[in-house]
């Protein structure tokens, strides 16, 4: 990337003359044997340091460091450890194999054929995209739907494969979530035997849960990544784990879910408590931690087949890697998932957005972590989804959020993190505005009011056309631009398999709506859709018993709000009544609300 080269030919020219700067860090432009002599030379047990990081050594850190308080202690090697290191190299080869030792196997995931695949259509067409593989479709059991797009842009041996398991067994309740969440952390630990010379030869993986199902990706050279896939569909098919596995992993969520539930920054806990009150499949992460408290490693027996034997399957694959290849990869998990005879789940994973209540909501909220002395202010405004909709609010928010930062942060100095974001849910846009803040949060409420008072006037009366033009060019440019490589490529395409949406020429569509949209047509949108959107704030107080800044003696009190949120029951109240909006708008938004979480 040019940013990143930038920065390093810059540091480079610090160490190497200018015309090696670009070769220099990685290739020696003359092979000095004496100096490597030397510097073998230094590889002696004498200059032997070990470093030892684990819990158990707490009561033997006696010292600390100056800077952040860690605890640590230095003390000499053990003789035997520096005899037994010494005379090594007196050993036999079959003696060290003996103690567990050998020289690395070969690699067996390193590339051996770098061609490209050759395209028979016409290359660098400017609005291509994925297209569905019908023989998957019609002969699959397992696989519901694969698309797939061969590479003519980047022109690289390599691909990526991703497939999304759709399955209502995750989300069901915090429970099903938390064994979901572990048992596919376990997967990935197992498979770190793979996982070194898988990225040493240029190939990486994924596997893990979120509330919609699973989803397993593999990308890199294409010439062994169906090996790759196939090794780790072969362990979530087995999908056994050891007591080990399983306490490394469980200690690992115990210690994220904590942080989560006791030391998220003001702003980050009233993002989530938003996502946990709107979003149909969230789970509160208090909840994860209990059920996670709860867990056992009995409770995850079987879980591949609880989640693999009933879900919906969807895959994308990209790249160097031509239609037949393709289909070939897909069939691997066809293959290797067989034992489990998965099969369609009776209904899908119930993916929707509340709609929140008509004019202003206030919803208060404790903060958790005694230390934190910053409260914050979140305001959200819900509008429609709709491509036009979303245009208006690209422009919106590129028009005013520099605006939004220079009067609450710059000039009213309210906080360090100022920031206004727009963002695409299950069922609607949404604008959101945060501050987070030493001041009062209803002092700052009422500043955010002020500031939409004075700032949708001046975009309705006040914005002039130059100004409206050069930021709509701007936008357009945005959207118009390329993906830089295949990942980012692929980045967007699978975007559209995962919101089940499949409209792989988003961008040029919205790029389309945001050239047609004129000032007069914004300014409809500031009239219909802003003014009269429902609000809802979040505000976070800090539980610290140092006090805060005071706002200035004449500062006014913000409007009243139409309803105040206090607890649970509140917030059950309104899920359990809400109605929801789903991505397909044809699918009944009116069903009964999963069971209430929060």
């Amino acid at each position: 990337q040019p940013y990143s080269l930038v920065s390093s030919i810059a540091k480079n020219l610090q160490y190497y003359p200018a015309e090696e700067v670009l070769a220099a860090p990685v290739k020696l432009p003359v092979i000095d044997t004496a100096a490597a002599t030397r510097m073998l030379s230094c590889l002696t047990v004498d200059g032997v340091r070990v470093e030892l990081v684990a819990k158990r050594f707490a009561d033997e850190c006696t010292s600390k460091d100056p800077w952040y308080g860690g605890q640590f202690q230095r003390r000499p090697l053990k003789e035997q450890w520096l005899s037994a290191w010494a005379s090594a190299g007196e050993r036999t080869t079959e003696g060290i194999a003996s103690e567990g030792l050998r020289f690395p196997r070969p690699n067996v995931f390193v590339p051996t054929d770098l061609s490209l695949r050759h395209r028979p259509d016409v290359a660098g067409s400017s609005d291509r995209q994925p297209s569905e593989l019908q023989d998957i479709k019609q002969h699959s059991y397992f696989m519901s739907k694969a698309f797939h797009l061969q590479d003519d842009r980047f022109l690289q041996p390599k691909a990526y494969a991703a497939f999304r398991f759709h399955t209502p067994s995750v989300a069901q309740d915090a429970r099903s979530y938390i064994r979901s969440l572990v048992w596919c952390s376990c997967i990935m630990e197992e498979l770190n035997e793979f996982s070194y010379d898988a990225s040493a030869a240029g190939l990486g993986y994924q596997f893990g849960a979120n509330p919609s199902g699973l989803e397993l990706s593999v990308a890199g050279f294409n010439d062994k990544l169906p090996l790759l896939l196939q090794a780790v569909a072969r362990k979530i098919s087995d999908g056994s784990i050891s007591e080990k596995t399983f306490a490394i992993v469980k200690d690992r969520y115990e210690r994220g879910l904590r942080n989560r539930a006791l030391k998220q920054r003001p702003c980050d806990l009233a993002a989530r408590k938003i996502r946990e009150l709107q979003y149909s499949l969230s789970i509160p992460v208090e909840e994860q931690l209990e059920a996670l408290m709860k867990l056992s490693m009995s409770d995850i027996d079987g879980e591949n087949r609880r989640l693999l034997g009933e879900c919906h399957v969807e895959g994308l694959l990209t790249g160097n890697i031509d239609a037949k290849n393709a289909l070939t990869v897909a069939n691997i998990l066809e293959s290797e998932f067989k034992s489990l005879t998965p099969r369609e789940p009776k209904e899908m994973p119930w993916r929707a957005e509340a709609s929140l209540p008509p004019g202003r909501t206030l919803w208060r909220v404790s903060g958790t972590n005694p230390e934190e002395v910053n409260n914050c202010v979140r305001l959200e405004l819900q509008l429609p989804l709709g491509l036009e909709e979303s245009a208006c609010t690209s422009m919106f928010v590129r028009v005013l959020s520099p605006r939004f930062f220079e009067e609450l942060r710059t000039k009213q100095q309210l906080g360090y993190i100022v920031q206004m974001t727009w963002s695409e849910g299950e069922g609607f846009l949404t604008i959101s505005c945060t501050v987070q803040t030493e001041f009062p949060p209803d002092f700052v409420r009422g500043r955010i009011d002020a500031w939409f008072e004075k700032y949708l006037a001046w975009a309705a009366e006040e914005l002039d056309e130059d100004e409206f033009v050069r930021q709509r060019a701007g936008l357009v440019s945005n959207l118009a631009e390329a993906p830089k490589n295949l990942q980012e490529e692929f980045g967007r395409f699978w975007g559209e398999i995962t919101r089940q949406s499949y409209d792989f020429n988003r961008r040029m569509h919205k790029q389309k709506a945001v050239e047609d949209t004129d000032l007069q047509a914004f300014r409809r949108f500031l009239h219909d859709r802003i003014k009269t959107a429902p609000r809802l704030y979040i505000q976070v107080q800090s539980i610290s018993s140092v006090q805060g800044r005071a706002p200035p003696e004449d500062a006014e009190m913000p409007m009243e709000p139409d309803r105040v949120w206090h607890g649970a029951e509140d917030v059950q109240t309104f899920r359990s009544g809400a109605h929801w909006v789903t991505l397909d708008q044809t699918r009944d938004s009116s069903a009964k609300v999963p069971t209430a979480r929060l």
